[in-house]
């Protein structure tokens, strides 16, 4: 089984479980994880996940180097600033960005036609993130990877 954990999630998870719904994926569980008053995740708090999305916090070196399964880092935002990529990097951790753009285009791409502004812009960023980290969580290369772990 796959656990993926959210770090500050802005809502609740309903959304990405009724994905899992819909894909027919039944071997990942989602969490919240914990976080300090900073909002760094917490390094017992990630102990057995294999995935992080990180909305409004970080994944610092202690995090990540404490927890060497972690397969996928991904970072709501094109700025990596509040996850040490060269940990991940050598702990074989992908990370990986999901701007507003990524995720229209992706969005998009999907629907087939070009969108529109009532497109909910932070559900599609969900969406694109989740997405990223079942396929680094997978052993498979997230879409707008910053790094290089293999």
């Amino acid at each position: 089984m796959h656990r993926i954990a959210y770090i500050r999630s802005m809502r609740p998870l309903d959304m990405e479980r009724q994905l899992l719904e819909e894909w027919e994926i039944d071997n990942v569980e989602l969490i919240d994880a914990p976080t300090n008053e900073y909002g760094m995740a917490l390094c017992d708090g990630l102990a057995s996940v294999d995935g992080v999305i990180c909305e409004n916090g970080g994944l610092d070196a202690q995090a990540i180097l404490a927890n060497p399964q972690l397969r996928a880092i991904g970072i709501m935002g094109a700025s990596c600033s509040g996850v040490d990529v060269d940990a991940a990097t050598n702990v074989g951790c992908w990370v990986f960005t999901v701007s507003r753009a990524d995720a229209f285009i992706d969005a998009c791409i999907a629907s087939g036609h070009t969108g529109s502004k009532e497109n909910d812009t932070y559900a599609l960023m969900r969406t694109c993130a989740f997405r990223n980290a079942l396929a680094g969580v997978r052993g498979e290369r997230p879409e707008n990877a910053v790094n290089n772990p293999l």
